[in-house]
């Protein structure tokens, strides 16, 4: 079965490689660490906040950049544009004649969306990572050649931005695959969010809805108390229980989905 859907996602790879999505990719996740690089090469010096380590605000800035609006948009516009490949002219249909169950190939393509999520993460703090280190190259006086990065930090705020939008993504995903136009879902998409990032601001349980998780964490960067069960954050739970609510549900339906 590992197998079969390793397959699956390099055919998936393959699908993308001659359209604008892997562009699309590099420039949305490399937007922002060239923003904070920028921002920090020309004012960090007057940053009266930096402390001992410069790295620790320096990382912590770049997801406080993308984790509340940025990067739910960039999933939102990201699963729309991979799932609409097939759905825009029906190809959809083709895959079911692959030696491959249907629920195999949901599982493929899924995994493949969800890896590339996955991926513009890493993507993104490796560039933090590189542009940290330019910014000391280029300014002596940053102490950031002389400090080294918390990467266990680091990987752990990658994991919380990731955790904080898999409700999101897996929602995103069962839209797109109801309607054949891309807008549709992305606009369905956005309004939900829109929503919900005014109702954090208003209603005291908006942290139960898993479309809020984004929100609860950028608060949790910043210092605000938030409500945890067994390690993890209320909200951090809702996403967890939406996303595989929606995988349980995309998969019923794409298992009895008509052809015809």
């Amino acid at each position: 079965m590992i197998r079969d859907i390793i397959i699956l996602i390099s055919a998936e790879l393959s699908k993308i490689r001659s359209t604008f999505i892997p562009w699309f990719f590099l420039i949305a996740t490399a937007i922002m660490p060239l923003i904070i690089f920028l921002v920090f090469l020309f004012t960090g010096d007057k940053n009266p906040f930096l402390g001992q380590n410069p790295w620790d605000l320096y990382l912590k800035s770049g997801f406080l950049g993308i984790s509340s609006f940025l990067f739910p948009m960039f999933v939102i516009l990201l699963v729309a544009l991979i799932v609409n490949l097939e759905n825009k002219n029906n190809t959809w249909k083709k895959m079911y004649v692959l030696p491959f169950s249907r629920d195999l190939l949901y599982i493929g393509k899924f995994s493949f969306v969800l890896a590339m999520v996955v991926l513009s993460i890493l993507f993104f703090m490796i560039l933090q990572l590189l542009l940290g280190w330019s910014w000391g190259i280029v300014d002596s006086s940053s102490n950031m050649l002389s400090k080294t990065p918390d990467i266990v930090a680091l990987l752990g705020l990658g994991a919380k931005t990731i955790l904080s939008v898999l409700g999101i993504f897996s929602f995103q995903y069962f839209v797109c695959q109801l309607f054949k136009n891309s807008l549709i879902p992305i606009c369905i998409g956005f309004f939900l969010f829109i929503i919900a990032l005014s109702l954090s601001e208003t209603w005291e349980y908006s942290h139960y809805l898993f479309i809020s998780a984004p929100m609860e964490f950028f608060a949790s960067l910043r210092g605000a108390t938030v409500d945890q069960v067994a390690g993890l954050q209320v909200s951090e739970w809702g996403s967890l229980f939406a996303f595989l609510l929606f995988l349980i549900a995309g998969g019923l339906f794409n298992r009895y989905r008509s052809i015809t």
